[in-house]
């Protein structure tokens, strides 16, 4: 078990003191310490701090998906203007990502697994989706091995900056302003 470790740590480009360490001593706490550092640092990787317009060249690989934000746009304040629980326009925030399955297998994709998240702590939502032209509910799809899809979403409210942007929580991006 600790070989096994060792070499996850060395692939990893960790470096951690228990190397040095009697491989009989504290087995369990070792390995243990060495898969929370590991994971610790594969949940980091790819994370980057941008302003919106800045994310398009910054792809994101997460199980098997290629996920690119083409466009953000956090939206205004005057898009929002509440009446009776309804919206007199609809929210001017929107995202556009493209989503590519480089893999040889089906792979899903999961829109619920896009979070947004404000910097007053609150959540924004997929509102709507766009694709081909097309309003629908959010939903998720399977993408066929070598395929990409690209989708526009509408989001629940504005996006006061800076915020993040999540997918299968991993972080991905905080977006600054």
């Amino acid at each position: 078990m600790i070989h096994i470790s060792r070499h996850l740590l060395l692939c990893s480009g960790l470096s951690l003191s228990l190397m040095g360490q009697n491989p009989d001593s504290n087995v369990s706490n070792n390995v243990s310490s060495v898969t929370r550092m590991i994971s610790e640092e594969i949940s980091t990787q790819n994370f980057i701090r941008c302003k919106p317009s800045d994310l398009k060249n910054h792809p994101f690989m997460v199980s098997g998906l290629t996920i690119i934000i083409d466009k953000f746009k956090s939206g205004s304040v005057a898009g929002h203007i509440p009446l009776i629980g309804w919206m007199i326009s609809p929210p001017t925030a929107s995202l556009t990502i493209r989503i590519e399955n480089t893999t040889k297998g089906f792979l899903t994709y999961t829109p619920a697994g896009l979070v947004i998240a404000r910097n007053d702590g609150n959540q924004v939502l997929l509102a709507k989706q766009r694709i081909e032209g097309n309003w629908r509910p959010v939903e998720g799809t399977n993408l066929a091995p070598g395929t990409h899809l690209e989708v526009a979403y509408y989001l629940s409210d504005r996006v006061t900056l800076p915020a993040k942007i999540y997918y299968e929580q991993k972080l991905l991006a905080e977006i600054t302003e």
